[in-house]
């Protein structure tokens, strides 16, 4: 019973160990639009607009984008008065601390009667996670403990304008995920898992799924434009080296639903809102 209430503690103590992290979860789509606050819902500034909201597609033209992003991440954690006393401690989580992302965006604009329209696609990171501690829990194993998951996104997309101030669009979103756990050995037991050998020290693995974005965006005056958008619940694949770990083996990419608008005050001057 004793080492049951142990594995239970150390189960909390992992997630709280894997919240460091969490501030490097981020959507990287289009430099400009990060720069922007990824306010890019009725303010589409490049063909990546597509992970924002398809219908922004058709205002970009011709365009090939691509952008590079580095992050330094650092972050620690520091436990006490925890039941457990070799919980206690400060656990730095970023063996790694530099990290680097990329994305791309191509848009083909073509008129055909009285429809402007566009197809493009569109490849950015949509969720990333990643700890690595300097030194082993035992805790937890015999091996460090670590975890990463890398979500990217894959979105061909087609967008119509329809008399000059309304625009819609819609994207087919391939989601691609990977996720790798290690260090995690005192979990790979029947009491915590029916999947033995399926929880830890596996390398990576992956799982896919196919999901769909729709959008709109009007122009309701001169000055100001408005937005919106939604993205379907995507039902991944199972992690097939991983699915000890989770729950239901997989890790579901949610719905997202957002409205935004654009007052352009003056020539240089435009203000976003999401």
């Amino acid at each position: 019973m004793f080492r049951k209430l142990s594995l239970i503690a150390c189960l909390g103590m992992l997630f709280s160990l894997c919240c460091p992290p969490a501030k490097a979860e981020a959507f990287w789509a289009s430099v400009k639009s990060t720069g922007m606050a990824g306010a890019a819902i009725a303010y589409p500034l490049d063909s990546l607009c597509i992970a924002y909201n398809p219908a922004g597609l058709v205002l970009v033209r011709n365009r090939v984008d691509g952008g590079f992003y580095y992050l330094n991440n650092t972050g620690d954690i520091h436990i006490r008065n925890s039941l457990t006393s070799d919980a206690n401690g400060r656990f730095n989580g970023m063996g790694r601390r530099n990290f680097y992302f990329g994305d791309f965006g191509l848009a083909s604009s073509w008129c055909w009667e009285c429809f402007n329209w566009s197809l493009g696609v569109a490849v950015y990171n949509n969720n990333f996670q990643k700890t690595r501690f300097q030194k082993v829990e035992h805790l937890f194993g015999t091996e460090k403990q670590g975890m990463e998951f890398i979500n990217y996104t894959v979105s061909p997309a087609i967008a119509f304008q329809i008399w000059e101030c309304h625009s819609l669009g819609v994207s087919v979103d391939w989601q691609i995920e990977r996720l790798r756990i290690d260090g995690l050995e005192n979990f790979d037991d029947p009491f915590v898992t029916i999947h033995r050998g399926h929880v830890t020290n596996n390398k990576n693995s992956y799982a896919h799924g196919v999901g769909a974005t729709i959008g709109w965006r009007t122009q309701i005056f001169d000055c100001l434009a408005v937005g919106a958008t939604y993205r379907f619940r995507t039902h991944m694949s199972k992690f097939n080296r991983s699915n000890g770990f989770l729950v239901r083996g997989r890790i579901d990419v949610p719905e997202r639903f957002g409205v935004g608008f654009a007052w352009y005050a003056c020539p240089p001057l435009v203000v976003c809102f999401d």
